[in-house]
C-alpha cells in the first residue's frame, strides 16, 4: 500500500524568495502506517531552478498502530 502527496512551499523573509513544489510517495512495506519508506522530489523556483530528491524512512510515534487498509 502507498500514499502519494503534493505540496507547495515558500521561502523568504521580506518577500518570497523561492517557491517549491514537493511530490512524494509513502510506501508501507510491513502493513502498518507507523513505518514507511519515503521517496520525494521537489523543484525550487527562484533566481535559479533546481530539483532535489530524497529517500528515507519515516516512523510515526503513535499508541494506535493502524494497519494499512487493503
Amino acid at each position: 500500500m502507498f500514499d502519494v502527496y503534493v505540496g507547495i512551499g515558500i521561502r523568504g523573509i521580506d518577500l518570497i524568495d523561492v517557491v517549491s513544489v514537493p511530490v512524494g510517495i509513502d510506501v508501507y512495506p510491513f502493513g502498518y502506517k507507523n513505518l514507511s519508506v519515503v521517496i520525494e522530489a521537489a523543484n525550487y523556483i527562484g533566481s535559479t531552478y533546481n530539483i532535489a530528491g530524497s529517500i528515507g524512512f519515516r516512523y510515526r510515534f503513535s499508541k494506535n498502530r493502524n494497519k494499512v487498509k487493503q
